[in-house]
């Protein structure tokens, strides 16, 4: 079976002759009819690209100018604090030079507040001031306002006549004010390069084409393709502005004497003119060159169709027919196989394609067996919505929980399985990122990961359970106080730094401090034991109170804390801190001995609205539970 090449090769041998002899006779006719719609069209896209070089070059010259205002002054501030934390640097001449020459500027002068050039890289500078002259005079506003950071526009040096921009800031501590030069030679170079004249070199143009800018008013001749005449009047080398038209058709003048074919065109405050010689724009013009032109075209259009009709029969076809096979392919659908002969080349590239799908349909074996002989349980799966089973690895059974008839079932269908991890979605792990519980028979503790591109979804599984359950057993037996069951200090102030990193979030709510009473005399009276019951009570009273939320914890000794929050109003808040008041007194405790102890405590709380340090509520509230302890004792 032939290559295509060769197919291709043979059937332009075979039609090459007859279509190079009809093509030469329309290509031929076609460029003497376009000669002067050509030079037209050409003169508008070359109208066109200086327009659009001129306004560039506006836009480029404005843009390095700012530029250039930037460095000076970030270069002014960089001086200026080397200065300021190297001040003997100032009085030696030579290294101001150096630190001139190394940060690329070419005068540093040092200002004192009065305005005053005390130092700097040109002492014969030294003593001039801000009232020394309107160049320098511009920097005076500095000394009423020491923010200032002033940049010169580019004027002539006055003692040098050169051009430089100056630029003046403060130093950071307002003890003197860095003045700099700089020579800004390359926006000189940029305005001398956007000229009128470099503007036309850049546009090749070409043997026996010029370009022409016009002043609109006087016909002087602004810049041109031959430099030799810029600066005449138009009328010394070929007809006066009056008789300069700009209308799209274009006129015929004799330039520099030479008969010519000239299109103007007004942009702004100047004509510019594209004027193409006669001689450029019909050489070689003639019978046997329109012959030429009209076969060398009709041999052309024969050419593509009947290239075209072929490539599209033995090429175009195959390639639509992969090609749609791969979008089906790369939409997801790994089990679709190619099929695509007429060629040697295309029967290879479908056999190569079905090939590397096999190679891809394998990776989930291979995963598996590389994740299988490390130490974690980790599992790989990934679906895609153009092909509705569910690749995965090993262990996604086993960390999903699912039996062989679950995980046919959602294997099975994507939609299914996805639903099934959207659902483990719903219940994060609060304390970590991308892990779920998982709750069945036994809780399980899951790290999921998803990536979705285009129409792919690949995913990670990792069973954390393990870990997890052993961090929260840590962290419980660390913040629970043993002898309560509520929270000790570690966790109290764990609990409300979280609480209190969104305030507005808590409502209504009070910090209340408690301290039991009598806890001596119940241990002299009845042991340590009893003295443990005592405090266990009290703690059970507060944990339980409340008709919203509620922190509590013991700080240690007969010492407690009771955060409420989470109240609508105010008053609803103080309802509930008045029942509290009412509960000091109004509990009971029956020992061992069958004896009963009243339980008794003294409180005092802080209203959290509105402050954001909770010691500071600790503070006030523990003041005033121990004026509450104070009252109590004088009452009874």
């Amino acid at each position: 079976m032939l290559h295509i090449r060769s197919k291709i090769i043979r059937y332009m041998i075979a039609i090459t002759f007859v279509i190079v002899v009809l093509s030469m006779i329309i290509s031929m006719i076609i460029l003497v009819l376009s000669a002067r719609k050509n030079a037209r069209e050409d003169a508008q896209s070359v109208f066109t690209q200086i327009e659009r070089v001129l306004e560039d070059n506006d836009y480029e010259l404005a843009y390095n100018i700012a530029a250039y205002r930037k460095t000076c002054i970030s270069n002014a501030h960089s001086i200026a604090y080397m200065l300021q934390y190297n001040p003997d640097v100032m009085d030696d001449v030579k290294e101001l030079k150096r630190i001139a020459e190394m940060t690329e500027v070419n005068e540093i002068h040092i200002f004192d507040t009065s305005g005053t050039i005390i130092k700097g890289t040109n002492p014969e500078y030294y003593g001039m001031s801000v009232n020394s002259g309107d160049q320098i005079g511009f920097f005076k506003q500095m000394l009423d306002d020491k923010n200032l950071e002033l940049v010169q526009d580019i004027t002539p040096n006055t003692a040098e006549e050169k051009l430089m921009q100056y630029s003046a800031v403060w130093s950071s501590d307002k003890s003197f004010i860095l003045q700099i030069g700089m020579e800004p030679k390359n926006i000189t170079r940029l305005m001398e390069e956007n000229s009128l004249s470099n503007v036309f070199a850049m546009l090749n143009t070409g043997v026996g084409i010029g370009l022409f800018a016009i002043d609109h008013n006087d016909g002087t001749i602004k810049g041109s393709t031959d430099r030799n005449i810029t600066g005449k009047n138009i009328s010394d080398i070929g007809p006066g502005i009056d008789d300069i038209r700009t209308d799209d058709e274009g006129f015929n003048a004799t330039i520099s004497g030479k008969d010519s074919f000239c299109i103007f065109k007004r942009i702004g405050d100047i004509r510019v003119g594209y004027v193409v010689s006669n001689d450029r724009l019909y050489m070689n013009i003639g019978q046997n060159l329109l012959i030429l032109g009209i076969s060398i075209l009709f041999v052309s259009a024969i050419l593509v169709i009947s290239v075209t009709a072929y490539i599209n029969h033995y090429v175009i076809d195959s390639i639509d027919e992969i090609n749609g096979d791969l979008t089906e392919i790369t939409s997801g659908n790994l089990q679709k196989e190619v099929e695509v002969k007429g060629s040697q080349e295309f029967e290879e590239l479908s056999s190569h394609i079905n090939e590397v799908i096999q190679g891809i349909l394998a990776t989930t074996d291979k995963m598996s067996f590389v994740l299988n002989r490390t130490n974690m349980r980790i599992g790989v799966y990934e679906y895609n919505i153009n092909m509705k089973n569910v690749r995965f690895t090993d262990y996604v059974p086993d960390i999903l929980g699912l039996n062989y008839k679950k995980l046919t079932e959602l294997t099975s269908d994507y939609k299914k399985f996805q639903e099934f991890i959207d659902e483990i979605k719903k219940y994060p792990f609060e304390s970590e990122e991308s892990i779920y519980i998982m709750n069945g028979i036994d809780t399980r503790y899951i790290k999921l990961e998803e990536v979705k591109q285009a129409n792919d979804t690949f995913g990670v599984l990792i069973d954390m359970t393990s870990e997890i359950e052993k961090r929260l057993l840590a962290e419980t037996d660390r913040d629970i106080d043993s002898l309560t069951g509520l929270l000790n200090r570690r966790g109290i102030n764990g609990t409300l730094d979280k609480l209190f990193e969104d305030t507005d979030s808590l409502g209504y709510g009070a910090v209340i401090m408690a301290d039991a009473d009598y806890l001596k005399e119940v241990n002299d009276k009845y042991g340590h034991s009893a003295g443990d019951e005592y405090l266990k009570a009290i703690g059970e009273s507060l944990s339980s109170f409340g008709s919203r939320s509620n922190m509590s914890g013991r700080l240690g000794g007969d010492e407690y804390i009771m955060f409420l929050y989470g109240y609508m109003t105010e008053s609803e808040l103080m309802d509930d801190l008045n029942r509290l008041s009412g509960l000091q007194d109004g509990g009971t405790l029956t020992l061992d001995n069958g004896e009963t102890v009243n339980i008794s405590f003294s409180i005092g709380y802080s209203l959290s609205s509105g402050q954001k340090d909770y010691h500071i509520l600790m503070r006030n509230a523990d003041e005033k539970m121990y004026k509450n302890k104070r009252n109590r004792k004088t009452m009874r």
